[in-house]
């Protein structure tokens, strides 16, 4: 055999190994692509799926190993789809863009959730993220017109950038301790009505709220040291804030900017309590009430009560 013939022979053995560690396999309906170290597979829908089919249960193994992420917009038309606990990780874009999905049950074992994962998902109603996840990339939830109900497990840490950007219709949502971390524009342009921070909160960042005028009210906890500049720009629903706690936040001129039904801050701790806290810059920039339970006149500042549960000002 010549020269020229074994160096031919070599390429083509080696460009079919070479192939052959990096193909995808498929069955009827999904696609499995062998991760860079051969220990588990990424699936994704394949792409000569039939179309009638719009639901799926991604198996936990395949050809004997792990499944363990899920691919790159893999899942398009499909409206309903299982995720088992071998997964770890929900990959980029692995679910955006696809308007009917409506269903999706995260497996246990899931850690990180990549950006863009649920990026459009306009039929999503409801989503409960397991404890496992520890890691959220920006715009996870971004455009999920229809998203009503969010429920987050105890390991997220932070709640990134444009996570519930442009969700019109959520409604409450409960932030876990272990949430340090509300970042810029997490929640701007969003239909949220009402929001518990957990008490890990430190900080709040800018644009968080931006827009989301249907919040009425909000209880910043007693641990929140930052409040950045337009964290509630625009929302006109607000109508009070509530704060507690043990630092002197800084409100500057703009952390409520355009709030037009606003009301006031909202203090159940004294005026002297406050006094040593230099919470006193607050007055330049909004209305800050002190609780009392009497009427003061010794001092020209704003006191409330509460009569029968409700806020009452000292006039």
């Amino acid at each position: 055999m010549n020269r020229k013939l074994l160096t031919g022979l070599a390429f083509s053995l080696s460009l079919t190994f070479a192939v052959g560690l990096t193909a995808c396999t498929d069955d009827d309906i999904l696609k499995y692509t062998l991760s860079d170290d051969g220990s588990y597979y990424i699936c994704a829908a394949a792409r000569a799926a039939d179309p009638t089919i719009t639901q799926i249960e991604i198996p936990a193994t395949y050809n004997g190993k792990p499944v363990a992420e899920i691919g790159h917009m893999g899942f398009l038309g499909m409206e309903s789809v299982t995720i088992p606990d071998s997964v770890k990780v929900i990959g980029t874009d692995a679910f955006s863009g696809c308007p009917a999905l409506k269903n999706v049950t995260i497996g246990k074992g899931v850690e990180k959730i990549e950006k863009k994962a649920f990026l459009g998902c306009t039929a999503l109603e409801s989503i409960a993220i397991p404890d496992n996840v520890t890691q959220m990339g920006s715009n996870v939830f971004e455009q999920c017109e229809n998203l009503k109900e969010v429920s987050f497990g105890a390991g997220i840490t932070s709640i990134p950038a444009h996570t519930f950007y442009y969700c019109e219709n959520i409604g409450h949502i409960v932030l876990p301790d272990t949430v340090e971390t509300v970042e810029d524009w997490a929640f701007a342009l969003c239909g949220i009505q009402e929001i518990t921070f957990g008490s890990g909160l430190t900080t709040i960042g800018e644009y968080a709220f931006k827009n989301s005028t249907n919040l009425k009210s909000v209880t910043l906890p007693e641990g929140l040291t930052e409040l950045k500049s337009r964290a509630f720009s625009g929302c006109t629903g607000l109508e009070t804030v509530f704060y507690n706690g043990r630092n002197a936040l800084a409100f500057d001129y703009y952390t409520l900017e355009d709030c037009t039904s606003l009301k006031g801050v909202f203090t159940e701790k004294s005026y002297e309590y406050w006094e040593g806290h230099d919470m006193l810059k607050l007055v330049k920039y909004v209305d800050i009430y002190f609780y009392s339970e009497t009427e003061r006149t010794d001092v020209d500042l704003n006191f409330w009560h509460y009569v029968d549960g409700e806020i009452a000002v000292w006039e």
